[in-house]
């Protein structure tokens, strides 16, 4: 269940939605004005540049506070117990501030999310400590507690944390099998396929309006995680870094390919279902590709290879801009917008009292005469 008042929620998304309607033309200053009046701001939720001051504000404060009073008492700082108590005493100041303060992305109510849920996580790696192999305990424990968090909270951090620290459970279950490290990265990357997937869907559904912001950060994370797996490079290196000697030449030749082919699939699919992140995210790999095979296959100089590179560079980038025009298969970067909610920016009009479509009225051709008759007294 969300923390925040859900009519509260739809008031805030219903004026920030008006606000992207005037950016983008689709109404006008007048007409924003008079929906946004109908639609007094639900929550405190300031810009970001004062939301990161007052985060940084909230993690000294809290800090100091609580170090002052286990300074006083004497309290160990790390007893579980005590880390439990201190983290349940932020996440009720976090429920205090968003009830009776109406905090919303805040900053304050963001920072005492993540102390919260560091603290009382710190408790747990202060219980299992003498485990003898705590990680895929913590790491369970772990994403449940994000995924609580993600759930009541409704915060983008947590969400990526969800797939981060369930990555991670299953990288220290399958490092207890031998030889099996090397298909760790490959499993990653069919999570991160998978978690893009799901959150596509996701962001579609009604349903989930309100973790529609959190699904989209899922889809950036998913997209790195799936470009750092497939990087030769960073396989390559990772394995020398943990056994220290080379991968086997089957695992060379496997991650060569995906080194290769996984930026061109990204960017290509990007273009086509016009995905800016993935457009994006595909460009970067295409970087990090470029680079790995040049470190590893090429002993060309690296003059004659920019020559190359920028060649090639001018040329896809002519083709795209003639491909992608305005008005046949553009790509623009202004946000979409669906159906749906273009249907809602006329509702909110209508509420507001404002007419969409001024009647223009047509002079009337037939029967303009003086005395009845059609032109019966000269004028038609």
């Amino acid at each position: 269940m969300l923390a925040y008042n859900k009519a509260k929620l739809d008031t805030w998304f219903n004026r920030r939605m008006t606000e992207e309607a005037a950016d983008l033309g689709l109404i006008s200053e007048t007409e924003k004005q008079a929906i946004l009046n109908q639609l007094p701001a639900p929550f405190f939720n300031p810009r970001t540049i004062v939301r990161i001051g007052l985060g940084f504000s909230t993690m000294v404060a809290v800090s100091m506070f609580f170090s002052f009073i286990q300074l006083v008492l004497g309290i160990n700082n790390g007893d579980f117990i005590i880390s439990f108590i201190v983290g349940t005493g932020v996440i009720l100041l976090l429920e205090q501030m968003i009830r009776k303060k109406l905090h919303y992305r805040s900053g304050i109510d963001d920072m005492l999310l993540y102390m919260g849920f560091g603290i009382i996580l710190g408790g747990f790696v202060s219980i299992f400590e003498k485990v003898p192999d705590p990680s895929i305990l913590l790491s369970g424990i772990a994403t449940v507690l994000a995924l609580l968090a993600t759930l009541r909270y409704a915060d983008r951090l947590m969400a990526a944390l969800v797939v981060l620290f369930f990555t991670m459970f299953t990288y220290f279950v399958v490092k207890r099998v031998d030889n099996a490290w090397m298909i760790m990265p490959l499993i990653a990357f069919i999570y991160s396929v998978a978690g893009w997937y799901i959150a596509s869907v996701l962001i579609g559904n009604s349903r989930f309006i309100y973790y529609r912001h959190c699904f989209e950060f899922v889809q950036l994370v998913c997209l790195v995680m799936a470009g750092v797996t497939t990087n030769y490079y960073i396989i390559a290196e990772g394995w020398f870094f943990v056994h220290q000697q080379e991968i086997s030449s089957n695992w060379k030749g496997f991650y060569t390919v995906t080194t290769v082919l996984i930026p061109i699939l990204t960017i290509a699919s990007g273009f086509l279902q016009k995905d800016k992140k993935r457009i994006r995210i595909g460009a970067l790999m295409v970087v990090g590709a470029i680079m790995t095979l040049h470190h590893y296959f090429t002993s060309t100089p690296a003059e004659t290879l920019c020559i190359v590179y920028g060649a090639l560079l001018l040329i896809i980038s002519y083709w795209l801009l003639k491909h992608h025009k305005a008005r046949e298969n553009g790509i623009s970067f202004s946000e979409k917008h669906d159906g749906r909610e273009l249907f809602e920016i006329e509702s909110l009009l209508i509420g507001a009292g404002v007419s969409m479509i001024i009647p223009q009225e047509t002079p009337q051709r037939f029967g303009g005469g003086d005395f009845g008759g059609a032109g019966s007294g000269g004028k038609y």
